[in-house]
């Protein structure tokens, strides 16, 4: 019993972790593609935030 709720605890930890991630990663593709579709960052400079 006690197991089945840790799983159940860390597979809701892992989802949300998951899905802040992608949360994250597209917003650095929606705002690098901004900046890099108006000209103020080259794309050195959005690789170099990406990392």
């Amino acid at each position: 019993y006690k197991f089945l709720v840790h799983k159940i605890i860390n597979d809701d930890v892992y989802y949300h972790n998951t899905a802040y991630m992608k949360l994250f990663c597209y917003l650095l593709v929606h705002i690098g593609q901004s900046l890099f579709l108006s000209g103020s960052l080259s794309v050195s400079q959005i690789m170099e935030v990406a990392v």
